[in-house]
């Protein structure tokens, strides 16, 4: 029973859902203060809402799977290629070295911890999707944080109530064409 609930229960919508609805019910209740929803600030922040999106839901999909162990120790390197990012898209100054260093201590040390059940070897099928997934939560996740920051002068809770949205639409998407593999 256990093993049909976990492949059946979908997590990824269930936490869209209810983000969504706190955000419109603290909303109505007036605890925070959040502008209506409109198509333009979804246009705005949908190709960073895809995006963030999309990393959410491998991630999520993938904390399932106990044999794509090389996918957490790619994936915890996005903060240092959020930064790199900052630099050349936003010509944000570096940070200092105690900072960096802090940064990439924190990286290496999270990656670390699963660090010894990697296995290099790229023609299994296991390692192959694992690699797979965590460059492209790699990659997308520090683009999204980039193109938020810089397409938008919104505050954070409108930021995170329209990604939400836009978030919903395309975990719809992924659920009606989701291809489960049983690894």
């Amino acid at each position: 029973m256990p093993c049909i609930f976990l492949n059946f229960f979908d997590c990824a919508m269930i936490i869209i859902v209810v983000l969504s609805f706190f955000f419109n019910f603290f909303r109505y209740l007036k605890i925070i203060e959040i502008k209506c929803y409109t198509t333009e600030s979804g246009k705005i922040m949908l190709a960073p809402s895809i995006l963030y999106g999309t990393c959410l839901y491998i991630t999520l999909k993938v904390s399932h799977n106990t044999s794509l162990v090389t996918f957490h120790p790619i994936r915890s390197f996005s903060p240092v290629l959020t930064i790199l990012l900052s630099l050349y898209v936003l010509r944000k100054k570096l940070p200092t070295r105690r900072i960096m260093f802090i940064i990439l201590l924190i990286c290496l040390s999270t990656s670390a911890t699963s660090i010894i059940f990697i296995s290099f070897n790229l023609l299994n099928f296991y390692n192959a999707w694992s690699y797979l997934f965590g460059f492209a939560v790699l990659f997308m996740q520090p683009t999204a944080f980039v193109m938020i920051e810089h397409r938008s002068k919104m505050i954070a809770n409108y930021v995170l109530y329209i990604n939400t949205f836009n978030s919903l639409g395309l975990f719809l998407i992924f659920d009606l064409f989701e291809v489960t593999f049983y690894i």
